[in-house]
């Protein structure tokens, strides 16, 4: 029948619409979640840099404070 054709494409661009915005809102959630974790692990990354600053200080005070030369410790690393 002429009618059923009509109303199955008014049907079926419907359902098209429907998909299309279900599809954006998942991609959307998607970026979200991927910049979220993103972002963690550059922070992540910072914290770790800030550590491995503090570290490496706290070496060279103990190092500094048991008298260990600056040049000893430049001979080992020319080593590496």
């Amino acid at each position: 029948m002429p009618g059923d054709d009509a109303r199955d494409e008014v049907e079926n661009s419907h359902q098209n619409e429907e998909l299309s915005v279900y599809l954006e809102s998942v991609l959307e959630q998607m970026q979200n979640r991927f910049q979220e974790m993103s972002d963690t692990v550059v922070k992540r990354f910072d914290e770790i840099g800030n550590r491995l600053d503090d570290l490496e200080k706290s070496m060279s005070d103990l190092m500094e404070a048991s008298g260990v030369e600056q040049a000893n410790v430049e001979s080992i690393d020319k080593d590496d």
